[in-house]
């Protein structure tokens, strides 16, 4: 069964660009918890290749509402500009230490359970997250 992801895609190969499952599961909880804006924010920090591809994948992969928010941030995004001026896993790891500080550790454990080990090794060698994540991060390495 074809799950959609490519192996050999860009987001596997560099370190700063996270893969798709974890990438759409963070915007999923997002915007299951009305933080529309920062789901916006997140997919800025995405190139317009990337958005393209979560735009791709199947519907029974994303919500309905991502898939609006995709196909609206697409249609306004010029080909050129400052999208995707910062490391996507960087940006990823602001979101999960907001959510640590906001006490939402479930939707972490999502968007952590969708990574590959070399998205989980990228996002703890990058020293952005606070204590709390990179413990539920090494917890779930752990269990792995």
């Amino acid at each position: 069964m074809d799950s959609g992801f490519d192996e050999q895609d860009k987001s596997f190969r560099d370190p700063g660009v996270i893969s798709l499952p974890p990438l759409a599961e963070a915007l999923r909880q997002l915007l299951e918890a009305r933080q529309e804006k920062l789901a916006m924010r997140l997919l800025d920090q995405c190139d317009r290749g990337l958005v393209m591809r979560l735009n791709g994948l199947s519907t029974t992969e994303l919500h309905a509402r991502l898939l609006c928010l995709l196909k609206t941030r697409l249609r306004r995004r010029m080909e050129r500009g400052t999208y995707g001026t910062r490391s996507v896993l960087l940006a990823l790891a602001g979101v999960l230490n907001l959510w640590c500080r906001e006490g939402r550790r479930h939707a972490i454990r999502c968007v952590l359970r969708e990574m590959s080990d070399r998205d989980r090794d990228a996002l703890m060698r990058s020293g952005e997250l606070e204590v709390e994540v990179a413990s539920m991060l090494r917890d779930l390495d752990a269990l792995l």
